[in-house]
């Protein structure tokens, strides 16, 4: 018998009636979501790094939901130097450089510190 390490599941939903817009998880034993930015916020992408970070391309910026899976950090174009609020996706290369896709802003680098 092997004992396998359950992670997360994280997917996002987009809003229908009277429902927000959201992302939400499995744990292996339950359901949870959480709620960013405006009830139509769109997720595009969701990744999650080395120290559980999950970091969200979204059609309002680009967020950091830290480890506790409430604090978050958002980047947009008035809080950083992202060229668009619109994320596509993102990449996180062996150095912890992010790169962020944008629709119609092009590429973005985003050096996080430790994040290795």
């Amino acid at each position: 018998f092997r004992r396998v390490l359950f992670r997360s599941v994280w997917f996002g939903h987009l809003a229908k009636g009277t429902n927000r817009s959201g992302i939400s998880y499995y744990d292996g034993s339950q359901f949870a979501s959480v709620f960013l930015g405006s009830s139509q916020l769109k997720t595009n992408e969701i990744k999650v790094d080395n120290l559980n970070n999950k970091w969200i391309s979204s059609s309002e910026g680009f967020i950091q939901l830290y480890p506790d899976n409430v604090s978050t950090e958002y980047f947009t174009t008035v809080t950083s130097l992202i060229s668009s609020n619109n994320i596509s996706s993102s990449v996180i290369d062996q150095n912890g450089i992010i790169w962020i896709a944008t629709f119609g802003g092009g590429l973005n680098k985003f050096k996080v510190d430790n994040l290795k």
